[in-house]
């Protein structure tokens, strides 16, 4: 498995991974490593080549906002159907960041050497412990600028837009140091996006915003990648609220199965909606996480923080005002859930 993408080094790492690991595993980034972790570093020229003869199925991806369900949909799914999970790989996150520097002088790659790079990358995690169990392939938040990219690598291939409404990301995000500090994590790339989607580069300068204002941007980021590859591949993408899925998880499963392509077989998949995924958290599975613990979260969190997601709402409508492209972007993707 492909566990780490160095451009200053124009090498990749590749680690031993067994099928238990490799399916359990929230994240394949170094939390994946221990002490009986088996690899070694390859240039990228001898990066291995995947099986022509028999080459693997077209996977299928999950990309998302982050905090929005998208691990429990990726343990849910597996549940259900033949499928390997493959949950945020960060060579994938290399070549999403790099991919917003391709045109300027600073890049590492050409055009053709990042095409190449992200052909062979997908078509490594596209490889199971199965021939007819295709991938299941969910990268990082900040992925959403390879949507479009990956459709046309593959074009058999069908994604889940995962997202939830501003109102919700808010009552999450705003509670906890670390809620916060992920969105200062990546509080620069989605800046960054927001900025280049809007066409506006002179206002909204980070050490100006106010914690609510972050998360807002944050959201915004990544519900308008979305909104943009939906533009570009409509009929590979289907967009899907947490809300929802929580709301009816075995007629909601089904759907994204059928659009996915994947064997429907309702028995399993009720199953997989009465059994533990749904009642344990998704990216640490030891811990009891069920609809109505997040519930009562949530409800806590709207008490708590309910000036600060007010004021956040109030700011993103006045940047729907400010903005008419971002109008398009909350009619696909609304500020609160009706349910």
């Amino acid at each position: 498995m492909p566990q780490k993408l160095d451009l200053i080094g124009r090498r990749a790492l590749l680690l031993e991974v067994d099928e238990r690991r490799y399916r359990e595993a929230p994240f394949l980034d170094d939390r994946v490593i221990d002490e009986n972790t088996t690899g070694f570093w390859v240039d990228l020229e001898a990066l291995p080549e995947p099986d022509v003869g028999k080459p693997a199925p077209d996977p299928r991806w999950i990309f998302h906002i982050g905090h929005c369900g998208s691990t429990l949909l990726s343990r849910l799914l597996p549940a259900a159907c033949p499928l390997l999970p493959v949950r945020e790989p960060p060579p994938l996150r290399t070549l999403a960041e790099s991919l917003r520097v391709l045109t300027q002088p600073v890049s590492r790659l050409s055009e053709s050497q990042w095409r190449a790079l992200l052909s062979r990358f997908v078509s490594l995690y596209s490889r199971t412990y199965r021939h007819d169990e295709p991938a299941l392939i969910k990268p990082t938040s900040d992925c959403g600028n390879l949507i479009r990219l990956v459709m046309e690598d593959r074009p058999a291939s069908r994604s889940v837009l995962m997202f939830q409404s501003l109102e919700t990301y808010l009552a999450i995000m705003m509670d906890g140091a670390d809620a916060r500090m992920d969105i200062e994590g990546h509080a620069v790339t989605r800046l960054s996006d927001f900025h280049d989607y809007v066409d506006d580069h002179e206002h909204l300068r980070l050490y100006e915003l106010a914690p609510a204002h972050r998360v807002v941007i944050s959201w915004l980021a990544g519900v308008t990648s979305f909104h943009k590859a939906m533009q570009e591949c409509a009929d590979d993408l289907r967009p899907l609220d947490f809300d929802r899925l929580l709301e009816d998880p075995r007629h909601v499963l089904t759907e994204v199965m059928a659009f996915l392509g994947l064997p429907v077989d309702k028995s399993r998949i009720a199953a997989a909606v009465d059994g533990p995924v749904m009642q344990t958290y998704a990216k640490a599975p030891e811990y009891r996480y069920g609809p109505t613990d997040r519930a009562a979260r949530l409800a806590e969190n709207r008490t708590r923080s309910g000036a600060e997601i007010e004021r956040g709402l109030r700011w993103a409508t006045s940047l729907v005002e400010r903005y008419p492209s971002l109008e398009p972007v909350v009619d696909a993707f609304p500020l609160t859930y009706a349910d």
